[in-house]
Order: C-alpha cells, then structure tokens, then sequence
C-alpha cells in the first residue's frame, strides 16, 4: 500500500510497523512525509465486504480501533501513543463511582482477550491516518476575539 499525502484535508496515511510499549505505536511514515508531533491518529481496520449470496463486493467497511497522539517523529517513522479518555470506575454502589482517566492498551498478540476498555488488538499493515490538530481558536466552532470570549 503506497502512503499517501492529501494536503487538501490535511491528512496523512501510514501503517502500523509495531510497538514500542503496550501504549504507543510505531507509524512507517514521519517528518520526510510531513508528520509533526502533537497529529492525531487513528489504528483503522478495513474490511471487504461481500453480499453473502450473490458474492459481490459491495465495498470496504471501516473500524477505528484507537486513538492515538503522535509524541516523537524520525525522519523515516513516527510513535504516536494512545490517548487518555475518562471512564467510569464503578464502586460497590453506584453513587460511589468516579471517574479516571485511563490510556488504552493496544496489544499484536492474536490471541489477548478484548475485555472492553483493556487491550486494542492492532496488527502490523493496519492502516493509521494522521491529520492535523484544528487551528488555534476554531475549536468550539467560534472565533476567539479580544478577552477569550467565542463568538
């Protein structure tokens, strides 16, 4: 699969090469491709599908398998590592639950057990795409003006 570089949506496309820890993945594309740190990536999983009775191929289904950050690039690779997300910590009642933030696990061994929420089995030649983060002041879909309020 060839990398591909699409400016237009600001988005760059890679495969998973391996792991460097249970939390960060190795991405075969970096700064020589354009990569810098703080991209958001995302492991995706594709999928043929084909109608089970005519046997046609109707298309690719597509599955976000993790969320990633890219934290160090090398002209050749990047790593980027899962990001933190809050989950509910149940307690014996559920007035006593809380929240914490967690970072996913992303694991290549076939066989680890999904229980959800642990490990993200991801396999190397999984697609990642990259992109940008939004630019300063767009985020919340308002234009920051003087004294931080959004418009």
């Amino acid at each position: 699969m060839a990398m591909e570089t699409d400016m237009s949506d600001k988005m760059l496309t890679g495969l998973v090469a391996g792991l460097l820890s249970d939390t960060s993945v190795i991405v075969n594309i970096g700064a020589n491709q354009g990569v810098t740190e703080g991209m958001r990536a995302s492991v995706i999983r594709q999928r043929r599908v084909v109608d089970p009775q005519t046997r046609e191929q109707l298309g690719t289904a597509r599955e976000v398998l993790v969320r990633l950050r890219v934290e160090s690039v090398e002209p050749k690779f990047c790593v980027a590592r899962t990001t933190l997300s809050i989950r509910r910590k149940q307690g014996p009642l559920d007035e006593l639950s809380s929240l914490t933030r967690v970072r996913q696990r992303v694991t290549l061994d076939p066989v680890a057990s999904a229980r959800e929420g642990e490990e993200v089995r991801v396999e190397v030649g999984d697609l990642v795409e990259l992109v940008w983060p939004p630019e300063t002041g767009s985020v919340g879909g308002g234009r920051v003006v003087r004294g931080g309020r959004r418009v």
